[in-house]
């Protein structure tokens, strides 16, 4: 039942986005979706097992803060470790441009073409051994986050090409 209710909720959420966006008001494209939605249909999601996505959409890609999502949540979650996919957002420093005077900035710009992308699921056996190697926690959940940030950059670069900045 709660694997049903989760699949409904992240369709009705995106349909209804994906409604609202295409009044004119932007041009959404998104691709992989199939990805998201086999992890959410899968057994081992039905069996308690969460999806998590992790995302990124600037021209150039920080460093993740290690930590926060990726850490902290996979290192929490190890006993029952999430499907991890990563996404890449284009278009999105278009809708909203920071810097842009009041009352502008609390406008999206009508016309703005958007991308979503979900790549494939990172290996849950990749994630075990950043995990499990004999250090402190706090290493453990900087090479999580940095093996996460290595997904979704590389996802933007397959993605975005040329136009993602090169690693700092």
């Amino acid at each position: 039942m709660a694997g049903l209710l989760s699949t409904v909720t992240v369709a009705s959420v995106g349909l209804t986005c994906k409604a609202f966006l295409k009044l004119g008001f932007c041009d959404i494209q998104v691709h992989g979706l199939n990805t998201l939605v086999d992890a959410l249909e899968r057994a081992a999601h039905r069996n308690g097992r969460p999806v998590v996505t992790d995302t990124h959409g600037l021209a150039r890609l920080p460093r993740f803060k290690w930590g926060v999502l990726s850490g902290r949540i996979l290192m929490e979650s190890s006993h029952n470790l999430p499907v991890v996919i990563p996404m890449w957002l284009t278009g999105y420093e278009r809708l909203m441009p920071e810097g842009r005077p009041f009352p502008q900035k609390y406008f999206p710009r009508p016309g703005t073409r958007l991308s979503v992308t979900f790549g494939e699921p990172i290996p849950a056996e990749q994630l075990k051994a950043a995990i499990s190697l004999n250090t402190t926690e706090k290493d453990a959940r900087i090479r999580v986050t940095s093996l996460v940030h290595d997904h979704v950059e590389n996802l933007g670069r397959t993605v975005s090409g040329k136009l993602l900045a090169p690693p700092e």
